[in-house]
């Protein structure tokens, strides 16, 4: 049975990316209302957003760090504020890294499990009350396939795919 996605409001980070811009393009197809959240590089953000106006979409960006807390606990607010309610959460923003374990930074560390990990967390967290009014409440978070096997040279981003992964069966 397929579900119909017309006028439902859609939240989404990384959507200035490969899989990203392809998703908004599936949902602008399919009539949603569309928040294009977070992303260090507004010029792929207008792109998605551009082309997405092609299918009759208006969409609403927020450009902003989503590593910066306070544009995350105001970004959700503002999105149900403009849409008058959000339906779904896609947390598709994410970052690799690859290099040998023993190489590897902290400060590496850091910025993926915050990408990866920690703005899905926040974000569920921010978007919870909103969805709880929804008929068609959805949170979908981007793993990868490393979340179920590991890959050398990629110790980090496959524990932040894999805590990603257990935080979303959990939730």
């Amino acid at each position: 049975m397929k579900v119909s996605l017309k006028d439902k409001v859609v939240v989404i980070t990384g959507a200035g990316g490969g899989i990203g811009s392809a998703i908004c393009e599936g949902l602008a197809k399919e009539g949603a209302k569309i928040a294009l959240c977070g992303g260090n590089n507004m010029e792929k953000l207008s792109l998605t957003a551009d082309m997405i106006r092609k299918y009759g979409a208006e969409p609403y960006v927020l450009h902003g760090d989503l590593t910066d807390m306070d544009f995350l606990n105001t970004c959700i607010d503002n999105i149900a504020h403009h849409f008058g309610r959000i339906d779904i959460l896609i947390n598709n923003a994410g970052i690799a890294h690859s290099a040998p374990f023993e190489e590897t930074k902290m400060e590496d560390f850091d910025r993926i499990m915050n990408i990866n990990v920690k703005v899905p967390f926040v974000l569920c967290q921010k978007v919870l009350p909103y969805l709880r009014l929804s008929n068609h409440a959805t949170i979908i978070n981007i793993a990868s396939v490393v979340a179920h096997k590991g890959y050398v040279n990629q110790a980090i981003y496959t524990a932040s795919k894999h805590a990603l992964h257990g935080f979303t069966k959990s939730l």
